[in-house]
Protein backbone atom coordinates (compact mmCIF):
# COMPACT_ATOMS: atom_id res chain seq x y z
CA UNK A 1 0.00 0.00 0.00
CA UNK A 2 1.39 4.12 -0.50
CA UNK A 3 -0.36 7.02 0.02
CA UNK A 4 0.51 10.94 0.33
CA UNK A 5 -0.38 13.30 2.88
CA UNK A 6 -0.12 17.38 2.34
CA UNK A 7 1.44 18.88 5.16
CA UNK A 8 1.15 22.64 5.67
CA UNK A 9 3.24 24.63 7.34
CA UNK A 10 1.36 26.82 9.69
CA UNK A 11 2.45 30.68 11.10
CA UNK A 12 1.92 32.36 14.11
CA UNK A 13 -0.01 35.11 13.34
CA UNK A 14 2.17 38.46 14.66
CA UNK A 15 -0.26 40.67 15.69
CA UNK A 16 0.68 44.81 15.94
CA UNK A 17 -1.28 47.29 17.61
CA UNK A 18 0.02 50.33 15.57
CA UNK A 19 1.69 53.80 17.39
CA UNK A 20 0.38 55.65 20.22
CA UNK A 21 -1.94 58.31 19.59
CA UNK A 22 -2.79 61.87 20.95
CA UNK A 23 -6.33 63.31 20.93
CA UNK A 24 -7.72 66.60 22.43
CA UNK A 25 -10.12 65.90 25.15
CA UNK A 26 -13.58 64.37 23.85
CA UNK A 27 -12.06 63.60 20.32
CA UNK A 28 -12.17 60.31 18.53
CA UNK A 29 -9.30 58.64 15.97
CA UNK A 30 -8.55 55.59 13.94
CA UNK A 31 -6.21 52.84 15.10
CA UNK A 32 -3.99 51.06 12.74
CA UNK A 33 -3.75 47.47 13.38
CA UNK A 34 -1.93 45.21 10.94
CA UNK A 35 -1.20 41.38 11.09
CA UNK A 36 1.64 39.47 9.63
CA UNK A 37 2.87 36.55 8.89
CA UNK A 38 -0.77 34.85 8.29
CA UNK A 39 -3.12 37.83 7.31
CA UNK A 40 -6.58 35.18 7.54
CA UNK A 41 -6.17 34.80 11.49
CA UNK A 42 -8.53 35.61 13.93
CA UNK A 43 -8.38 38.79 15.98
CA UNK A 44 -9.99 40.97 18.72
CA UNK A 45 -9.90 44.41 20.17
CA UNK A 46 -10.21 45.32 23.78
CA UNK A 47 -12.03 47.20 25.05
CA UNK A 48 -14.03 46.28 22.19
CA UNK A 49 -17.00 48.84 24.31
CA UNK A 50 -14.79 52.01 23.13
CA UNK A 51 -14.77 51.08 19.36
CA UNK A 52 -17.34 52.07 16.89
CA UNK A 53 -16.17 48.85 14.72
CA UNK A 54 -14.24 46.82 16.60
CA UNK A 55 -14.60 43.90 13.94
CA UNK A 56 -11.96 45.98 11.86
CA UNK A 57 -8.49 45.49 11.81
CA UNK A 58 -8.34 49.42 12.13
CA UNK A 59 -11.04 51.07 14.04
CA UNK A 60 -12.41 54.12 14.96
CA UNK A 61 -12.51 55.17 19.01
CA UNK A 62 -15.42 56.64 20.07
CA UNK A 63 -15.49 59.88 21.85
CA UNK A 64 -13.43 59.38 24.65
CA UNK A 65 -12.52 61.52 27.65
CA UNK A 66 -9.60 59.71 29.76
CA UNK A 67 -6.35 58.04 28.35
CA UNK A 68 -7.39 54.31 27.00
CA UNK A 69 -4.74 51.26 26.58
CA UNK A 70 -6.33 49.12 23.48
CA UNK A 71 -5.18 45.59 22.85
CA UNK A 72 -5.05 43.60 19.61
CA UNK A 73 -4.81 40.42 19.73
CA UNK A 74 -4.05 37.56 16.52
CA UNK A 75 -4.69 33.89 16.92
CA UNK A 76 -4.72 30.85 14.73
CA UNK A 77 -5.77 27.46 15.15
CA UNK A 78 -3.32 25.27 16.22
CA UNK A 79 -0.78 28.01 15.65
CA UNK A 80 -0.76 29.95 18.77
CA UNK A 81 -1.14 33.76 19.09
CA UNK A 82 0.11 36.88 20.05
CA UNK A 83 -0.92 40.21 21.66
CA UNK A 84 0.19 43.91 21.30
CA UNK A 85 -0.73 47.15 22.70
CA UNK A 86 -1.06 50.65 22.02
CA UNK A 87 -2.43 53.57 24.18
CA UNK A 88 -4.43 56.92 22.85
CA UNK A 89 -3.62 59.75 25.25
CA UNK A 90 -6.23 62.22 26.05
CA UNK A 91 -4.79 65.64 26.73
CA UNK A 92 -6.80 68.65 27.97
CA UNK A 93 -8.49 69.23 31.36
CA UNK A 94 -7.15 67.92 34.90
CA UNK A 95 -4.30 65.81 34.89
CA UNK A 96 -5.06 62.19 35.50
CA UNK A 97 -2.75 59.01 36.02
CA UNK A 98 -3.76 55.57 36.28
CA UNK A 99 -1.13 52.49 36.98
CA UNK A 100 -1.57 49.17 36.18
CA UNK A 101 0.82 45.81 36.71
CA UNK A 102 1.40 42.77 34.80
CA UNK A 103 0.90 39.28 37.34
CA UNK A 104 2.48 38.84 40.26
CA UNK A 105 5.40 35.89 39.93
CA UNK A 106 7.91 34.52 41.81
CA UNK A 107 10.26 36.53 43.82
CA UNK A 108 12.53 38.27 41.19
CA UNK A 109 10.45 37.56 38.19
CA UNK A 110 9.94 40.14 35.96
CA UNK A 111 7.18 42.44 36.25
CA UNK A 112 5.91 44.92 33.82
CA UNK A 113 4.78 48.06 35.27
CA UNK A 114 1.71 50.50 32.74
CA UNK A 115 1.11 53.77 33.18
CA UNK A 116 -1.86 55.46 31.44
CA UNK A 117 -1.47 59.25 32.00
CA UNK A 118 -4.44 61.66 31.05
CA UNK A 119 -5.32 65.49 30.38
CA UNK A 120 -2.51 68.36 30.99
CA UNK A 121 -0.50 69.57 28.17
CA UNK A 122 0.41 66.65 26.82
CA UNK A 123 3.99 67.04 27.53
CA UNK A 124 4.40 64.39 29.88
CA UNK A 125 7.88 62.99 32.37
CA UNK A 126 7.77 60.16 34.82
CA UNK A 127 9.42 59.62 38.01
CA UNK A 128 8.98 55.71 39.44
CA UNK A 129 10.19 54.88 42.86
CA UNK A 130 9.34 52.31 45.47
CA UNK A 131 9.09 51.56 49.01
CA UNK A 132 11.29 49.56 49.84
CA UNK A 133 13.90 51.62 47.90
CA UNK A 134 15.83 50.16 45.62
CA UNK A 135 13.70 50.87 41.92
CA UNK A 136 13.79 54.20 39.78
CA UNK A 137 12.91 54.93 36.10
CA UNK A 138 12.02 57.62 34.10
CA UNK A 139 10.01 55.48 31.02
CA UNK A 140 6.66 55.62 30.76
CA UNK A 141 6.07 51.29 31.11
CA UNK A 142 9.09 50.48 32.90
CA UNK A 143 10.06 46.41 34.09
CA UNK A 144 10.30 45.76 37.59
CA UNK A 145 11.82 42.31 39.40
CA UNK A 146 10.41 42.58 42.93
CA UNK A 147 12.14 40.07 45.60
CA UNK A 148 9.69 41.23 48.46
CA UNK A 149 6.49 43.00 48.62
CA UNK A 150 6.77 46.55 47.43
CA UNK A 151 5.01 49.83 46.58
CA UNK A 152 5.82 51.16 42.92
CA UNK A 153 5.27 55.16 42.99
CA UNK A 154 5.17 57.14 39.65
CA UNK A 155 4.77 60.84 40.23
CA UNK A 156 3.69 62.10 37.03
CA UNK A 157 4.39 65.67 35.76
CA UNK A 158 3.63 68.06 32.63
CA UNK A 159 5.31 71.23 32.94
CA UNK A 160 2.44 72.95 34.93
CA UNK A 161 0.61 69.89 37.05
CA UNK A 162 2.12 66.95 38.62
CA UNK A 163 -0.37 63.53 40.13
CA UNK A 164 1.01 60.92 42.22
CA UNK A 165 -0.18 56.94 41.91
CA UNK A 166 0.97 53.65 43.17
CA UNK A 167 0.75 50.19 42.63
CA UNK A 168 1.41 47.49 45.22
CA UNK A 169 3.01 44.09 44.04
CA UNK A 170 3.42 40.91 46.56
CA UNK A 171 5.22 38.18 44.62
CA UNK A 172 4.34 34.55 44.96
CA UNK A 173 5.39 32.32 48.01
CA UNK A 174 8.63 30.22 47.20
CA UNK A 175 7.71 26.71 46.50
CA UNK A 176 8.93 24.38 49.34
CA UNK A 177 11.53 21.75 48.43
CA UNK A 178 11.16 18.79 50.34
CA UNK A 179 14.40 16.17 49.95
CA UNK A 180 13.58 12.47 50.37
CA UNK A 181 15.69 9.92 52.18
CA UNK A 182 16.19 6.66 52.27
CA UNK A 183 14.93 3.46 50.99
CA UNK A 184 14.66 -0.78 51.73
CA UNK A 185 13.52 -3.91 49.82
CA UNK A 186 11.64 -7.18 50.95
CA UNK A 187 10.85 -10.58 49.35
CA UNK A 188 7.20 -11.25 48.16
CA UNK A 189 6.70 -14.08 50.38
CA UNK A 190 7.80 -12.07 53.88
CA UNK A 191 4.85 -10.32 56.07
CA UNK A 192 5.33 -6.65 55.53
CA UNK A 193 4.47 -3.94 57.72
CA UNK A 194 1.75 -1.41 57.38
CA UNK A 195 2.02 2.06 58.81
CA UNK A 196 -1.78 2.43 57.64
CA UNK A 197 -3.27 1.83 61.48
CA UNK A 198 -0.34 2.96 63.45
CA UNK A 199 -1.23 6.24 65.29
CA UNK A 200 -0.08 9.53 63.40
CA UNK A 201 2.22 10.42 66.40
CA UNK A 202 3.97 7.17 66.24
CA UNK A 203 4.53 7.81 62.18
CA UNK A 204 5.69 10.88 62.62
CA UNK A 205 8.31 9.26 65.84
CA UNK A 206 9.52 6.52 63.53
CA UNK A 207 9.60 9.02 60.16
CA UNK A 208 11.99 11.21 63.07
CA UNK A 209 14.05 7.77 63.77
CA UNK A 210 14.65 6.75 60.16
CA UNK A 211 15.87 10.38 59.33
CA UNK A 212 18.92 10.16 61.92
CA UNK A 213 19.84 6.49 62.22
CA UNK A 214 23.63 7.51 60.58
CA UNK A 215 23.51 11.00 62.44
CA UNK A 216 25.93 11.63 65.37
CA UNK A 217 25.52 10.86 68.97
CA UNK A 218 24.08 14.01 69.21
CA UNK A 219 21.01 13.40 67.37
CA UNK A 220 20.39 10.76 69.37
CA UNK A 221 20.26 12.90 72.46
CA UNK A 222 17.05 14.60 70.60
CA UNK A 223 15.63 11.54 69.48
CA UNK A 224 15.74 10.33 73.63
CA UNK A 225 14.15 14.19 74.36
CA UNK A 226 11.52 13.44 72.07
CA UNK A 227 10.44 10.29 73.46
CA UNK A 228 10.56 11.76 77.35
CA UNK A 229 8.19 13.92 75.88
CA UNK A 230 5.61 12.02 73.74
CA UNK A 231 5.31 9.66 76.62
CA UNK A 232 5.04 12.59 78.99
CA UNK A 233 2.19 14.07 76.71
CA UNK A 234 0.73 10.69 76.46
CA UNK A 235 0.34 10.60 80.45
CA UNK A 236 -1.59 13.35 80.72
CA UNK A 237 -3.44 12.71 78.37
CA UNK A 238 -4.48 8.91 79.90
CA UNK A 239 -5.00 10.36 83.20
CA UNK A 240 -7.52 13.16 81.71
CA UNK A 241 -9.20 10.44 80.40
CA UNK A 242 -9.54 8.12 83.01
CA UNK A 243 -10.20 11.27 85.43
CA UNK A 244 -13.60 11.62 82.69
CA UNK A 245 -14.65 8.61 82.75
CA UNK A 246 -14.67 8.36 87.07
CA UNK A 247 -16.37 11.76 86.79
CA UNK A 248 -19.16 10.13 84.91
CA UNK A 249 -19.31 7.31 86.86
CA UNK A 250 -19.84 8.39 90.26
CA UNK A 251 -23.01 10.64 89.06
Amino acid sequence: MSGEAIIEQGVVPLANAGPDKWIELSGQITLEGSISGNESAQFIWNPAAKLLNPEALQPTTIVLDQTTLFSLEASSPGCGSSQDFTTVFVTGGELSLEIYSSPASCPGSEISLYALPGGGAGNYSYQWTSIPEGFESTVINPLAYPEEPSWYILELTDGFQSIRDSVFIAPLPQSIVFEVSGGGSFCADEASLSFCCLDQNWMLFIHYITMVWKQPVASWVQVLNCVLKWIWVREIIRFLLNFRVRSVNVK
